[in-house]
């Protein structure tokens, strides 16, 4: 089952939750575990929880620390997309390249049917509000902890920061984003 988690438009703006925010990651993360905890205790609770779901994955626990701790407060991650270079996704990317960021919208789908990546999470864009067209995946390092807080419940969003190459000695292009996780 596929199902589009969120969309957002590129406006550069990121601010940190509020308390409130970080609570409702925080229940949702660990679910029925948080009930009758102190508010701090449940923020801890679930940055460890989310970084030990993603320890392994990534170099170390402390860098997984520091991953959990960024998403739940809200941090952009910088990504490129992956798997850029298929079907007609280069005529796609040249295309945007007329585009300033802030028209394109970024969504992102969870793909549990991918055959090559169990963690799968689509990329789609539109540019003012046309129909979304799949532009690649996240990359599979960071799809790996991504796919654990959407499958935990909480929504990703993401905006379109630009298009890479296409130019004097770059045949292909490449396109950039920034994922968010919201309460």
């Amino acid at each position: 089952m596929k199902a589009i988690i969120s969309t957002n438009s590129g406006t550069g703006t990121n601010t940190a939750l509020c308390r409130e925010e970080k609570l409702a990651i925080g229940r949702r993360i660990l679910g029925e575990a948080g009930k009758g905890a102190s508010p701090i205790s449940n923020i801890r609770k679930a940055v460890a929880s989310l970084a030990n779901k993603i320890n392994g994955k990534i170099k170390n626990l402390s860098a997984a620390f520091k991953k959990a701790w960024a998403v739940i407060k809200g941090a952009a991650v910088p990504s490129k997309v992956a798997g850029v270079s298929f079907g007609n996704i280069q005529a796609a990317l040249r295309r945007l390249t007329r585009y300033s960021p802030e028209a394109v919208s970024v969504e992102l789908e969870r793909d549990r049917d991918n055959a090559h990546d169990a963690n799968a999470i689509a990329v789609a864009v539109s540019v003012n509000s046309s129909r979304a067209y799949r532009i690649g995946f996240l990359p599979r390092e960071l799809a790996q902890y991504m796919a654990k807080i959407m499958d935990s419940g909480m929504r990703l969003a993401a905006a379109f920061k630009g298009v890479t190459g296409g130019s004097a000695g770059f045949d292909t292009y490449g396109a950039l984003i920034e994922v968010t996780a919201k309460g």
